[in-house]
C-alpha cells in the first residue's frame, strides 16, 4: 500500500490512500512535478534546453543513442529514473545548484507513471471544458444544485461534511457585500429576515443584482485588471482624463452586457461597424497603459513598452496566462514561443497612439442634453445663414445707399516729421515726408517722432491718424504700443484701430494703449510690393494749437525682420476714414471702379460684403453670432483616449525583438496566436488578422481558457480563493484546480448561458455551498486553512474600497451619486512633492463628493490614496489579477485614526444620539447599522461600560471633547447642531464617537463572514 502526498501553495495537504493499481493522473500529479523540477532546463525553451532533452512532451521517449530519457513501461531502463535516484553529484538530477533531490513519494509517482506507459496529455487548461456529469450521491439531501453536488463529492472523499447554513442576518450582510459592495440597511436586512416565502433569499439576491450599486462593486475588480488610473504614471505622473471608461464598465455590468460582447468592445470596439460612442470608450481598456512625458524620453521606446503591456495584459485577463517571459525568450514552462509572443504583439503594434502628452487619439464625450443642444443650434444656424442669403428689395435699396457712400476714398494729408530717432537705428526723414530706418535690426526698437501741425499741408483739424508702411522695404511689423502726446504732454487716447492685414492672435482693437500695451501688440503681415495701412481713431480732435505732436512707436518681436523700415504718417478729419480702413483691400479697389465699368463678378463681391455689414440684416447677424458662440461654448463633458489603427499606408512592420530589445530587430512576424491553443479564424476579406479577430478568438467556443478564467475569478472574489488558487496563472506553473469538474461546470454554464455574469453570480450565491456558516474550528483551521474543500462558507477581509464605503454607509454619510470625474476625499497632508511631478497632497472635495464610494477616488499611480494602499489596493501601473490580503498593525492605525474613519465614527454617533436616549438603545442601533445584527447582552454591557468611562473622561477634559467634536469638522448635517453646544452633550457625543470607532473597528466589520 502506497501513500501519495501532494502539497502545493495555498492548498491543503492531502494524504490519500493509493493502491498500486490506481492510475497515476498525468495532469494532476506528473506534469506539475516535472514542471516544477525539470522544465526550466528541459522544457519548451529551445535556446535554454540542456543536452537537447525535452521532458514536457513525448519527445522524452526518443532514442538518444542507445538509451532514452523515458522508456514507456520500463522505468529501470529510463535515464530519467537513473538520474533522479543517483548518489553521484555529477549525475543526479536536478543538479544540486538547481534544487533539492526528489522525495521518495515523487520518485515513486514517476516510476508508476513510466510503468503504466508514460502517457503524455495536454495540460488540463489547454483542453476545452468538458461537461461533467453531476455526481449522484446516495442518501444525501443537502442539495440537488450541481455546484453543491460537486462540492459535496469532494467533501465526502475527505470524510468531511458541510457546515450548517449561516443565519439569515449573516447571509443578508454577506451577499449584500458580495453583490453591491456595501452592507444592507437594517430595514433591508429585516425585510429579508422576516420574509417567510420559500424563495425569499432568491428574491433578495435578485434585488441586489438589480441595484445600481452592483456595477460599482464589480467594476472595481475589472478596473484592477484594466490598470485603470486617473494619472499617466512614471515620474511626473500627470493627471489623465479617462474616467468615462470607468463609467462604461459600471454601466456595462449593470446592464448585464454579455461578457463576450464586453470583451469585443474593449479589445476592438473601434473596428465594429458604425461603432457608437460607448463602444469607442470601451477601447480605452488598452489606453490605460502608462505614458512617459518626462523631458528627454524616447516616444518610440515607451510606445513599445505600452504595446508589450497590452500583449501581457490581454493574456493575463482573458487567458490566465503569464507570458511576459516570452518577450525575451521562448517560454520555459508553457508552449509559447518568442515568435508567437510577437505575433500577439503585432495585433496591437499598429495603434495610432505614440506615447504623446496629448493622449491622441481621443474622442469628446458630451451629455445627451448637450448633444440635443448642438443639434438645435446647428439647425438654427443653418436657418439664419439661409436667411442672410435670401434677396430682398430692402437690401437692394441699402446696397445702393452704401455704394453712394463709398464712391471715393477719404483724403489723407501727410504730416512731415521735424525730428525722428530710434533706440537702435538711424532714422532718415525724406523729402516726401516718409521716414526711412537704416542700420542693423534688433529684437526690439522704439521710434520717437515729432510732427509739426502748422505745416503747409497739415489739416486744420483731424481725429484720425494713419501709419503707412511702404512697399519693398517693410512687409511685416509688430507694434507693441503707440503713444500720442500733445505739446503740453497730454496723452491722446486711441479709440479704435483698423488695418488692412493682421495675423491671427492679435486683438483688432484697443491694444495700442500706451499705459497698458498688449503683450502681443498689433501686427501687419502683408506682402512686399504693396502698401499696408494701420488706421487709428483718436479720442478727440487735434488742431495746430496742440502741436508739435509727439508719437512714440514701440516694437517688440521674436523675429528681427518684423521691425519698421520705411513708413509715413498721415492725418484726416474724414468720418469715412475708419469705415474705409475696415474694408477689405479688394472691396476698396472694386468700390473705386465706376458702376458702368464694374464686372458682374466684381459687383457680386461687393454685394456679398454688403450683406455682411448691412443694418437691414443686423438682427439676423447678431443672432447668428450668438448662436455660433453658444455652439462653441458647448464643451465636451470630458475626453477619453481610445484605440485607433494607423491608415494602411502608415502601418508598422512587426519584428521579433531579440532579447526583448525594441531596437534589436529579428525576423518579421504577422499577427497570429499560439499553435498550442485553438486556431484563429480571421475574416477572409482581410489581408491579415486584426484586433477584431483576436477579440473573437478570446471568446470563441473552442477557447479552453477564457470561460474557466472568468468563472474562477468570480468564484475567487466570492470565496476569497479561486478553484484555481493561482487565478493569474493557469499554465504549468499554476496550481491544479481543487474541483476541476466544478470549474468546467461553471465555465460551461457561463458560455451556454449567454456569457451572463449576473446569472453566473446568482448561481453561485444561491448555492448551499455559498450559504454555509463560515464558523471554523481548530481542526478545520489546521487542516484546511483556506477552505479548499468548501465545507464552510467564505470568510475573509473585504477589499480596501469596501472597508471605507461601509464605514461611511454606517455613518449615514455615503453618497450614492454615480459617474463623473474622480473625487478627492480627505487624506493626511504630508507636504510631499514628486521629484518631477505635482504635489502628492490635494484639496479635499466638498459637499457629497467628499463621501462618494471609493471607486470614484482619484487614482494616482505614483501616490495611491494612502488608506486604501494600506489595505492592499494596487497602484495600477500594470494589470493586477489578484490583490494580496495582508494583515498589518498599520491597518488598525488607519481605521482608528484616519480622518475618514474618525468622521464616520462621529457620524454614526450623531445618528444614534439624535434617535435614542438610552445607552442600550444606542448600542443596539450602532450594531444593527454596522453589522446588520443586534448585540449580545455581554457585548452591549461591555460597550455601555466603556461609554460611561469615556463620558466621565471627556467631562473632566472638555478641551479634548471639543477637539473630537468641534463643529467645523462635522459633516454638514451635524455642523452647528445643539448636540455640540452643551458641555454635557459635548462629552456625551465625544464618548459615543469613541465607542462607535470601536464598533467600526471590530473584526466582524472588516471581515465578510
Amino acid at each position: 500500500m502506497l501513500f501519495a502526498t501532494v502539497t502545493t501553495p495555498n492548498s491543503i495537504t492531502v494524504r490519500a490512500e493509493s493502491p498500486d493499481n490506481r492510475p497515476v493522473d498525468f495532469a494532476q500529479e506528473i506534469r506539475p512535478l516535472l514542471s516544477n523540477r525539470c522544465f526550466a532546463c528541459h522544457g519548451p525553451d529551445e535556446a535554454e534546453r540542456a543536452a537537447g532533452l525535452r521532458l514536457d512532451t513525448a519527445e522524452s521517449h526518443e532514442d538518444l543513442g542507445g538509451y532514452a530519457a523515458i522508456v514507456p513501461g520500463a522505468p529501470d531502463d529510463s535515464e530519467l529514473m537513473l538520474r533522479i535516484t543517483s548518489d553521484d553529484p555529477d549525475m543526479v538530477m536536478p543538479p544540486t545548484e538547481k534544487g533539492s533531490p526528489l522525495s521518495e513519494e515523487e520518485i515513486t509517482l514517476l516510476r508508476r507513471w513510466i510503468e503504466a506507459g508514460a502517457t503524455y496529455d495536454r495540460h488540463w487548461s489547454y483542453t476545452p471544458p468538458r461537461p461533467a456529469p453531476v455526481p449522484e450521491i446516495a442518501d444525501d439531501d443537502w442539495s440537488a444544485d450541481p455546484i453543491d453536488r460537486f462540492a459535496l463529492q469532494k467533501m465526502q472523499q475527505h470524510n468531511r461534511r458541510p457546515s450548517p447554513r449561516a443565519s439569515r442576518r449573516t447571509l443578508a450582510r454577506r451577499v449584500a457585500l458580495d453583490l453591491t459592495g456595501i452592507p444592507p440597511t437594517w430595514d433591508q436586512s429585516e425585510r429579508f429576515v422576516r420574509d417567510d416565502r420559500p424563495d425569499a433569499y432568491s428574491r433578495y439576491v435578485d434585488r441586489l443584482l438589480a441595484s445600481p450599486e452592483f456595477g460599482e462593486r464589480w467594476a472595481r475588480l475589472w478596473l484592477d485588471l484594466a490598470r485603470y488610473a486617473d494619472s499617466a504614471g512614471y515620474a511626473d505622473d500627470p493627471p489623465r482624463q479617462i474616467w468615462a471608461y470607468r463609467d462604461y464598465v459600471i454601466d456595462s455590468l449593470n446592464a448585464s452586457k454579455p461578457f463576450d460582447q464586453f470583451t469585443i468592445e474593449q479589445i476592438a470596439g473601434d473596428l465594429l461597424p458604425d461603432a457608437d460612442t460607448s463602444q469607442l470608450i470601451a477601447t480605452a481598456f488598452h489606453r490605460n497603459t502608462m505614458t512617459n512625458n518626462e523631458g528627454g524620453t524616447n516616444d518610440e521606446e515607451f510606445r513599445n513598452v505600452a504595446v508589450v503591456d497590452r500583449t501581457n495584459t490581454t493574456f493575463a485577463v482573458w487567458m490566465g496566462t503569464t507570458m511576459a517571459c516570452a518577450q525575451c525568450h521562448t517560454h520555459k514552462f508553457d508552449p509559447i514561443t518568442q515568435e508567437e509572443y510577437f505575433r500577439i504583439f503585432a495585433f496591437f503594434n499598429n495603434s495610432a497612439d505614440q506615447d504623446r502628452k496629448n493622449e491622441s487619439p481621443t474622442i469628446e464625450i458630451i451629455t445627451p442634453q448637450q448633444r440635443q443642444q448642438r443639434v438645435d443650434l446647428k439647425q438654427e444656424i443653418e436657418s439664419l445663414q439661409k436667411r442672410l442669403r435670401q434677396p430682398s428689395t430692402e437690401i437692394d435699396t441699402d446696397f445702393t445707399r452704401w455704394l453712394n457712400e463709398h464712391r471715393s476714398a477719404p483724403r489723407w494729408q501727410t504730416l512731415t516729421p521735424i525730428a525722428a530717432e530710434s533706440e537702435s537705428r538711424s532714422l532718415e526723414i525724406r523729402d516726401d515726408g516718409t521716414v526711412r530706418a537704416n542700420g542693423q535690426k534688433a529684437d526690439k526698437d522704439r521710434y520717437r517722432i515729432q510732427v509739426s501741425l502748422d505745416q503747409q499741408n497739415a489739416p486744420a483739424e483731424f481725429d484720425h491718424l494713419r501709419l503707412r508702411v511702404h512697399p519693398k522695404q517693410t512687409a511685416n511689423f509688430v507694434l507693441t504700443s503707440l503713444e500720442i502726446r500733445t505739446s503740453t504732454g497730454e496723452a491722446v487716447a486711441i479709440q479704435k484701430v483698423a488695418s488692412d492685414y493682421h495675423q491671427d492672435g492679435f486683438a483688432p482693437e484697443g491694444i495700442l494703449n500706451s499705459e497698458k500695451p498688449n503683450e502681443h501688440g498689433w501686427a501687419i503681415a502683408g506682402q512686399t510690393g504693396r502698401e499696408h495701412d494701420l488706421t487709428v481713431r483718436l479720442s478727440r480732435t487735434l488742431t495746430p494749437a496742440d502741436g508739435p505732436l509727439e508719437l512714440v512707436l514701440t516694437q517688440r518681436s521674436k523675429h528681427k525682420r518684423h521691425l519698421l523700415d520705411h513708413f509715413s504718417i498721415r492725418a484726416t478729419a474724414s468720418d469715412d476714414a475708419m469705415r474705409w480702413a475696415e474694408l477689405p483691400i479688394d472691396v476698396r479697389q472694386k468700390l473705386l471702379i465706376k458702376d458702368a465699368n464694374r464686372s458682374d463678378e466684381q459687383t457680386k463681391r461687393l454685394r456679398e460684403h454688403h450683406r455682411g455689414i448691412t443694418r437691414v440684416l443686423r438682427p439676423t447677424r447678431q443672432r447668428l453670432a450668438q448662436a455660433e458662440k453658444e455652439l462653441a461654448a458647448i464643451r465636451p463633458q470630458t475626453t477619453v483616449p481610445v484605440m485607433k489603427d494607423l491608415p494602411a499606408d502608415k502601418r508598422r512592420v512587426t519584428h521579433i525583438q531579440i532579447r526583448g530589445n525594441y531596437q534589436s530587430k529579428g525576423d518579421v512576424v504577422t499577427p497570429g496566436t499560439p499553435a498550442a491553443l485553438h486556431p484563429l479564424k480571421p475574416q477572409s476579406s482581410k489581408p491579415t488578422p486584426d484586433r477584431m479577430d483576436l477579440a473573437r478568438w478570446l471568446v470563441a467556443p473552442k477557447n479552453p481558457l477564457t470561460a474557466r478564467v472568468i468563472a474562477n475569478r468570480h468564484w475567487e472574489t466570492l470565496f476569497g480563493i479561486g478553484i484555481v488558487s493561482t487565478s493569474e496563472e493557469f499554465g504549468s506553473q499554476g496550481e491544479m484546480p481543487s474541483h476541476p469538474e466544478l470549474l468546467d461546470h461553471l465555465a460551461n454554464e457561463l458560455t451556454t448561458g449567454g456569457w451572463d455574469l449576473k446569472r453566473l453570480l446568482r448561481q453561485i450565491v444561491t448555492s448551499e455551498t455559498y450559504r454555509q456558516s463560515s464558523t471554523v474550528d481548530a481542526v478545520l483551521a489546521a487542516t484546511d486553512p483556506d477552505n479548499r474543500l468548501l465545507n464552510r462558507g467564505p470568510r475573509h477581509r473585504v477589499p480596501a474600497e469596501m472597508i471605507r464605503d461601509q464605514a461611511l454607509a454606517a455613518a449615514g454619510l455615503l453618497s450614492h451619486k454615480m459617474h463623473g470625474p474622480p473625487v478627492r476625499p480627505p487624506q493626511p497632508e504630508l507636504g510631499l512633492k514628486a521629484a518631477f511631478g505635482n504635489d502628492t497632497d490635494w484639496t479635499t472635495s466638498t459637499g457629497e463628493d467628499r463621501y462618494r464610494r471609493g471607486l470614484y477616488t482619484m487614482w494616482r499611480r505614483s501616490n495611491p490614496y494612502p488608506s486604501m494602499a494600506v489595505f492592499d489596493a494596487p497602484s495600477r501601473e500594470v494589470c493586477t489579477v489578484r490583490r494580496d490580503r495582508t494583515n498589518t498593525p498599520l491597518q488598525a492605525l488607519v481605521t482608528l485614526n484616519d480622518p475618514v474613519y474618525v468622521e464616520a465614527a462621529r457620524g454614526l454617533a450623531f445618528r444614534l444620539i439624535t434617535r435614542h436616549d438610552s445607552d442600550l438603545q444606542r448600542v443596539t442601533w450602532a450594531f444593527r447599522h454596522s453589522l446588520a445584527r443586534s448585540p449580545t447582552e455581554a457585548e452591549a454591557q461591555r460597550l455601555i461600560g466603556f461609554v460611561h468611562r469615556m463620558r466621565q473622561h471627556y467631562t473632566d477634559h472638555p478641551d479634548q471633547a471639543r477637539q473630537l467634536t468641534r463643529p467645523e469638522h462635522l459633516p454638514p448635517p451635524m455642523a452647528g447642531s445643539s448636540v455640540a453646544n452643551d458641555e454635557m452633550a459635548i462629552a456625551d457625543q465625544a464618548a459615543w464617537t469613541v465607542a462607535c470607532n470601536v464598533v467600526l473597528n471590530l473584526d466582524e466589520v472588516l471581515m465578510k463572514r
